[in-house]
């Protein structure tokens, strides 16, 4: 007679077989550097500096799903670099692709793919994962527990605090805490436990809602970037926004930061009228002792009644200015604990809606 184990995996391995191949299809989550795309110079990286290009980074380890081979479409008539690389950055194999579609299968050494974009040809990219065997029986044992949330598309606007660590372009501040990788980030692991994709990532250190920020005034969000919140040809379904604490601590005036926010947030509903919009107040940080009375929390609630969006309410997750050296790197940056902590706020928040 068969054991229950042996029937339930012959069950699970029948339900991945019943999916068609359009269910092997996942969107991936990017990292992307602007201004730059990669060359294979005789089995070396080589960096080509162009406003031309934009080099989508796919690291492996970081995809919700294990993939064996992706699925792109270029729309641009030229030629595209496609990378696969190892951990240090060692060219396994190079692909020299034109205009049209290719399912590239990644070698097995491989733990990033550079796949370079042109910048008029992005919001006609079509790119895909194509599961693996392992990454389609994770993804079948996610769908039977799904969520409200599951399969949609996520975007984010905001600050260092939501900025992938690695990929942020020349001028920005890195993220002060070394040890806290992408897949630590509060956005990342909301996604991942709701079982919605990430579709972009515009979050930059230093930056503000205001062009009177400290170190990029030139990225005010209240300057087009509520309008850059899609990627590779695909709209966020749901979009997060944890934004301002730089303004406050470049003594912006208050009135100025409103106005900002509402520009930005009148971009982002013009351009996204589907999208499910949250603004997030910011947790219990350094940003209150330049901030003593709340003034940027009470106007982001005031805002987000206004236009009638969801709220997120971190500044209730439980980080307090006595506990804080628990959660932060510096008074203001989360540690690993510390996403750990606004993630798991954020997800119990998101389905009480």
């Amino acid at each position: 007679m068969c054991s229950i184990a042996g029937i339930m995996a012959w069950l699970s391995l029948c339900r991945v077989r019943l999916w068609g191949e359009e269910d092997r299809r996942i969107s991936l989550f990017i990292e992307y550097e602007d201004d730059v795309c990669y060359l294979d110079d005789n089995d070396h990286l080589t960096e080509y500096r162009s406003g031309e290009w934009k080099q989508y980074i796919v690291d492996l380890n970081s995809q919700f799903y294990e993939i064996e081979s992706i699925f792109i479409e270029y729309g641009y008539s030229c030629i595209h670099s496609v990378l696969f690389l190892d951990a240090e950055r060692n060219i396994i194999k190079s692909e020299e692709i034109e205009k049209g579609a290719y399912t590239l299968e990644i070698p097995k050494e491989a733990t990033l793919v550079f796949l370079p974009i042109r910048v008029e040809e992005e919001k006609s990219v079509t790119l895909w994962g194509i599961l693996s065997p392992q990454g389609m029986a994770g993804r079948v044992e996610k769908k039977i527990l799904k969520t409200p949330f599951y399969g949609k598309k996520l975007s984010v606007l905001g600050d260092s605090i939501s900025a992938i660590p690695v990929y942020q372009p020349t001028g920005y501040e890195m993220y002060p805490d070394p040890e806290v990788k992408s897949t630590d980030l509060w956005w990342y692991q909301l996604a991942k436990r709701l079982g919605m994709s990430v579709c972009k990532v515009n979050a930059y250190g230093g930056s503000g809602v205001t062009d009177l920020t400290v170190t990029a005034s030139n990225m005010a969000a209240s300057m087009g970037r509520g309008k850059e919140l899609h990627m590779a040809g695909e709209d966020p379904d749901i979009i997060l926004v944890l934004i301002g604490g730089n303004d406050i601590f470049s003594n912006v005036p208050k009135d100025k930061i409103g106005e900002s926010y509402r520009k930005m947030l009148d971009d982002i509903t013009e351009t996204y009228t589907k999208a499910e919009i949250y603004l997030c107040t910011y947790f219990i940080c350094n940003i209150n002792l330049a901030d003593p009375e709340g003034w940027l929390n009470l106007e982001i609630r005031r805002i987000a009644e206004e236009y009638h969006t969801n709220l997120i309410d971190l500044e209730l997750c439980g980080i307090t200015l006595e506990n804080q050296f628990q959660y932060l790197t510096d008074g203001t940056h989360p540690n690993k604990k510390g996403f750990d902590l606004l993630s798991a706020w954020a997800v119990e928040e998101l389905l009480k809606k």
